[in-house]
């Protein structure tokens, strides 16, 4: 995914914009190194601490899921930083075309990797965040990458069509192909994600998890895709080697929180193919056909198979 060109924001522009807000007078600012694609501004007034988030290259409607998701989830108490109204009772700002949501600061620091008591508590949290959204709706959610076959096979098109390369074609054909092997019954669990479980998007404090960060990839797709998330989190070469046992204390742990269905522990294998296709997107322009590196990890897992790897994860 391309970072972009990131907005330049002068004190006068923040100080008008919080003039939307009744949230007090600016006495500093920064920006803040951890968004990678959208800007974000630590801002400190003479009532509190705030972080403006400018979407670089997002729709409204795209920028209006999140704020309705998050806004949900204050109210049910979960550990995510409050999002704030402006004057007109609105959470959307615009600043030279580009949308802004205003957010509660929260301190703390991200942990690459995590004691297993602390690994276990992030992964719990994840299980809660599940159950809140499985029965809530989103009228935006189409405006949102929402991670299924369908979704793999338009933003390949699009990146053929970007790249204009023969290496591209044949890593689209090859994804096709795979996609077609794919086995996703239609009641897999499926209802709001995080989407993209990392360590700059949590927060801990004294060995507690504060906060989870950073709603921007979230969408509506399989639950098992967060799941998968999770165990890249300490285990980015999913699937070989001790990565094996990570996944399977994710899994473990997540359950005792919200139970995982016998056709999602079954077809586990194939969301997780899903998701390695899913990868190779955003990479698409790495490597050369067929030496890449998603091809290497989806083959090493068809080498398994879906009822060795059911056994591997659940027996």
């Amino acid at each position: 995914m391309s970072k972009g060109k990131k907005t330049n924001f002068h004190k006068d522009d923040l100080s008008l914009i919080l003039l939307n807000y009744n949230l007090g007078t600016l006495q500093n600012f920064k920006e803040l190194s951890g968004g990678t694609v959208q800007t974000n501004i630590f801002l400190k007034t003479n009532q509190g601490r705030y972080v403006l988030k400018c979407y670089e290259n997002r729709k409204i409607d795209y920028v209006k899921f999140e704020a309705v998701l998050v806004n949900y989830l204050n109210k049910k108490n979960f550990s995510c930083p409050k999002i704030y109204r402006n004057n007109d009772h609105h959470f959307i700002e615009e600043f030279n075309g580009k949308a802004i949501l205003l957010f509660e600061y929260h301190s703390g620091r991200h942990q690459n990797k995590l004691e297993p008591q602390e690994y276990k508590e992030l992964i719990q949290k994840i299980a809660e965040l599940h159950n809140l959204t499985c029965n809530f709706t989103i009228d935006e959610a189409a405006s949102r990458w929402n991670y299924d076959t369908e979704f793999c096979r338009e933003y390949a098109n699009r990146k053929c069509l970007e790249l204009g390369s023969d290496q591209s074609l044949r890593k689209r054909q090859w994804l096709f192909e795979e996609l077609e092997d794919l086995v996703l019954p239609t009641n897999l669990s499926k209802g709001i994600i995080h989407g993209d479980i990392n360590p700059s998007n949590v927060f801990f404090e004294q060995g507690k998890l504060k906060s989870i960060l950073d709603f921007d990839d979230s969408n509506y797709s399989y639950y098992l895709l967060d799941i998968i998330g999770l165990a890249h989190y300490h285990e980015s070469r999913l699937f070989d080697g001790k990565d094996r046992n990570t996944l399977r204390f994710v899994l473990k742990n997540y359950s005792e929180i919200r139970n995982i269905p016998q056709t999602d522990q079954y077809y586990l294998y194939d969301v997780l193919k899903l998701m390695i296709l899913i990868d190779s997107l955003w990479y698409f322009d790495r490597d050369e056909y067929p030496n890449f590196k998603e091809k290497k990890k989806l083959d090493r897992l068809k080498a398994i198979g879906r009822n060795q790897f059911f056994d591997l994860m659940f027996n």
